[in-house]
């Protein structure tokens, strides 16, 4: 560590902040404490009063909580994400919607055999 004398001539000194405490300021009265309450309120500053904390509103219970994992060829995954951009869906509702097409046509191919 440094001592002052050791410092360069323009730094000595410099982080010694002794001389910037001011002349100590008594607290204010309870009287006065409110009246500068009453004045700020009246100015629009919130009271420093604690304020009851907001109860959020109950999140809706989640539709879509299974999770399966499975494995595709990078092409196909990005072909999947990049529908689901287009049509500005979640990937769950993509695959729902996947399932929706196979069946009918899985139904359309039983049809045609009866």
């Amino acid at each position: 560590m440094t001592t002052e004398k050791s410092k360069p001539a323009g730094i000595q000194g410099l982080w010694d902040v002794s001389d910037l405490e001011g002349p100590s300021v008594p607290a204010p009265s309870a009287t006065e404490r409110q009246s500068l309450a009453k004045a700020g309120e009246r100015l629009g500053f919130a009271s420093r009063e604690p304020t009851p904390p907001k109860v959020a509103p109950p999140k809706p219970e989640k539709e879509m909580t299974a999770r399966i994992t499975i494995r595709i060829r990078p092409a196909d995954k990005q072909r999947v994400e990049d529908y689901a951009y287009r049509q500005r869906k979640m990937l769950g509702d993509v695959m729902a919607d996947f399932l929706d097409l196979a069946e009918a046509r899985e139904r359309e191919a039983e049809q045609a055999k009866g």
